[in-house]
Parts: structure tokens; sequence; C-alpha cells
């Protein structure tokens, strides 16, 4: 009843609809998550021989990022190969130092450099613009990573993204984003189970069974399929979503290994 009225013939006839439509729709999720759940406990797929990765440009764009810039700045010194890998900062309109602390970073290191974009306060431009812009000023490399600000990146982890290129149907890979301060609160826990949740189970069970898993926070492509693809796309947000499905629309495959850690609060 609705204000005291009967519910007519339409109410009688659409309310099991709704309800079998609703019933369905848990069956199919709850069916998806125990083949996802099945497939990531299955051994990974096999990745191809190793070899010496192509030569490598890093792009990491920050804006006001002082807090955390400098954490991903150690992690780059301790990259494997660090001598033959290009970085190129970009400094995208920072107010809060992180203009200051980039410049003081890459004088200093070789194969390094810094891009700073102006941004006035109505630029809707967004990190793929900046990315677009780091990439444009770099040497040309074989593939490119991008790597965010708020991220440490082991010092293999770069050299492990790079092992799944050797396929040659692989047009980007995607690595394993840890929360390294998972036990600060209920807040923290809470992000880290989400985070565990979409990467350890979703991701790692969509590069089992081939389903192309997206790209997120620390991930590499090839040039060539960048290149391909319009380069980095004109979005405010979702940058990495957007090349990972625009790769896959070309033909070519996404990875996840695991095995390639980044750290982020």
């Amino acid at each position: 009843r609705s204000h005291g009225l009967p519910m007519s013939t339409a109410d009688l006839t659409v309310m099991p609809l709704v309800a079998t439509m609703i019933g369905t729709t848990l069956i199919v999720f709850g069916f998806r998550r125990i083949v996802f759940v099945s497939a990531a406990l299955l051994s990974p797929r096999s990745l191809a021989p190793a070899k010496t990765p192509g030569s490598m440009l890093v792009l990491m764009a920050a804006r006001n990022e002082a807090a955390v810039v400098e954490s991903a700045l150690r992690s780059f010194d301790r990259l494997a190969h660090r001598d033959s890998i290009e970085i190129t900062l970009i400094d995208d309109g920072s107010t809060d130092g992180t203009n200051a602390i980039l410049p003081r970073w890459a004088e200093s290191r070789p194969q390094s450099r810094v891009v700073t974009i102006p941004r006035l306060a109505d630029s809707t431009g967004g990190k793929s613009a900046a990315l677009a812009a780091g990439l444009a000023a770099s040497p040309r490399t074989d593939l490119v990573a991008v790597v965010d600000a708020d991220f440490e990146v082991m010092p293999d982890g770069l050299e492990r993204l790079a092992a799944g290129f050797p396929d040659t149907t692989v047009g980007a890979v995607s690595g394993y984003l840890r929360p390294r301060n998972a036990e600060l609160g209920i807040v923290a826990r809470y992000a880290a189970l989400e985070s565990w949740l979409h990467q350890l189970v979703t991701s790692a069970a969509k590069d089992r069974l081939d389903l192309d898993p997206p790209t997120i926070g620390v991930w590499m492509v090839r040039r060539d399929i960048l290149d391909s693809i319009g380069g980095f796309p004109s979005c405010v947000t979702g940058d990495d979503v957007r090349v990972a499905a625009a790769i896959t629309r070309r033909g070519f495959r996404t990875r996840f290994i695991s095995t390639a850690v980044a750290s982020n609060h």
C-alpha cells in the first residue's frame, strides 16, 4: 500500500519482475566472484623468458606532492639498471614547494629532467596533459613507465614490469600496489582491504583468465603502441584506465604482474 491506497495491477506485475532482476544480478555477481577467487588462487600465467629490457623512460607528474614526492624520488635512486633509465619529472603547477624539490633532485642526476607546466586557477588540463608534455620533452625509448608521485617503487619493480613485454601481444603491464600502512587505523585497514581485493583477486584473476586487467598507479606501456593510440588521452582523470582500454581496442593485451611491487600509504 502507498498512502493508504491499494496496489494497482501494474504494481503487482512490476514487483516480481524487479525482484527477479535483483536476484539475477546478485547471482551473476556472486558467480563472477567465485570464478575470480578460484582463478586468483591458481599459479600466475608464465612470463616470456627473461632478457635485457629495452630502453626505458619513467614519467612522474606531481602537483602539490611535497609531503610524499621525496620518498618516490629516493626509490628511483634504488632502481635496478638506474644508469640506463631516463626519468622525466613534471611539475604540474605546484604551489607547495614541489616545484623546488624536483629540480634539486634532477640537477645532480644524469638522464633526468624536469618539465614545468604553469597552471592557471581555472585550468582543467589534468594529469594526462602533464604526462603528454613530459613525454614530448623526453628522449624516445622502447618502454614508458608511469609512476604516481605517492608511490615507492621496489628496486626490481620496473625490471619485473618490463618482463611482460617479450610477448609481442602485450601492450601494457601493471604492477602490484602494496599498502604500507594497513595497520594505521580502521580507515587504512578498509582501504587496504579494498586494494587487496581489487588487485590480488580481480586483477590477478583477469590476468590468469586473459581478460585484460586495467593499468593503475604504476604501469608500463610500449612506446610504439602508445603512439598508435594517439598518446595520453585528453582527460582530467582516469588516464591509465583509458590508455589500457585504447590498447585493448587495438588488439593488444594487458597484464598484471604481482611481483612488480610499489608501495604507498
